[in-house]
């Protein structure tokens, strides 16, 4: 009879990019791949078969209030709060232009939208229509606050400085994922936010993750919460 090894565990780590989605595939005993999709679709079908995926973008939004997600995320990297922003309301998925989302928002929160996360909403809609049919379980993961875990301590030197990008790389090296070639479509710094997301998503499926807040509400039957 043949025995069979232990089961290898294969995740996808995501962020988003100026060619639509960065991932890296991470699977034990190989080296981790990089690949670029328009759509987020398109990228899990692209990925194969695989574990979880932990990406980088607000998945359970809320209907009339802040998420409480988002803002233990900001206090686990602070002072750098400003790298977490806060997900829009739900209904904001449904306007056509940056006034009637500021206007919605208003109205449910009592404050308007930034223009960061309106650019972010045609992401955020894509996500919201594909994660229940991904074959997998989908978490939502913060880049920097993996990071922070790897380091023990928020990093102040920013993503997209050398210094910066040279301290989360040998993060990732020291942890044996050595992030793989920019693929075109992507940037270095979306490379590394997606080599942190896959890191995350794998320390979860082996049952070491972390979520914030813990316990997280649970919004619709689903945990509100971000992982690392």
């Amino acid at each position: 009879m043949t025995r069979r090894g232990p089961r290898r565990t294969r995740v996808l780590g995501v962020d988003g990019c100026r060619g639509g989605w960065v991932g890296v595939v991470l699977s034990d005993g190989s080296s981790p791949t990089a690949i670029v999709e328009r759509s987020i679709s398109g990228l899990a079908a692209l990925a194969g078969e695989i574990d979880a995926i932990g990406i980088d973008i607000p998945i359970h939004l809320d209907e009339d209030r802040d998420r409480p997600c988002d803002t233990a995320a900001r206090r686990f990297i602070r002072p750098h709060t400003s790298r977490v922003f806060n997900a829009p309301v739900r209904a904001v998925l449904d306007c056509n232009s940056y006034r009637e989302a500021c206007e919605v928002s208003f109205a449910l929160l009592g404050k308007k939208i930034s223009k960061q996360t309106w650019e972010l909403v045609p992401k955020i809609a894509d996500v919201e229509s594909w994660w229940r049919t991904a074959g997998c379980p989908v978490f939502e993961v913060h880049p920097e606050a993996g990071f922070a875990a790897m380091a023990g301590h928020a990093i102040a030197e920013g993503k997209r400085t050398r210094d910066g990008a040279s301290i989360r790389r040998a993060l990732l090296v020291e942890r044996g994922l050595d992030p793989p070639d920019v693929p075109f479509g992507a940037k270095p710094d979306d490379l590394l936010d997606a080599c942190a997301a896959a890191w995350s998503t794998a320390r979860i499926v082996r049952g070491e993750g972390r979520c914030l807040p813990d316990p997280p509400p649970i919004v619709r039957g689903e945990r509100q919460a971000i992982w690392f």
